[in-house]
């Protein structure tokens, strides 16, 4: 439960409680918080996209999804695009998380409809 707090807030606070509580060093909790790469050691810079880059999106066009989001990103530039491999809706690809919530079947258009839709 704790991990999760580093997904929304800063690190060093959450790494500092975290070794204390569980009687670990912080190097220890810090080997945790690389290894896996839903946690972060800073919050991430607005809304959460994360486009499926396995290998069923891949086949239904997701590179060009991939492509579309980076640069729809990087023009509102105050979203955060990360990588997902496998979100399990591979019947329905591509698919994309935005925040907490799945969407399938995205296209370009679906997913600038979907940026514009949820703004924070």
């Amino acid at each position: 439960e704790w991990m999760h707090g580093v997904r929304r807030r800063e690190f060093r606070p959450v790494a500092e409680h975290a070794a204390r509580a569980l009687n670990l060093s912080r190097a220890e909790v810090h080997g945790v918080v690389s290894f896996y790469h839903h946690f972060r050691t800073a919050p991430p810079r607005g809304r959460v996209l994360q486009i499926c880059r396995a290998e069923a999106c891949r086949a239904m066009g997701a590179e060009a999804l991939w492509a579309h989001a980076q640069a729809a990103v990087e023009a509102q530039g105050c979203d955060t695009l990360e990588p997902a491999y496998c979100l399990g809706l591979c019947a329905q690809s591509p698919a994309g998380m935005l925040g907490e919530r799945l969407h399938a079947r995205l296209t370009p258009a679906r997913l600038d409809a979907l940026l514009a839709q949820e703004q924070p």
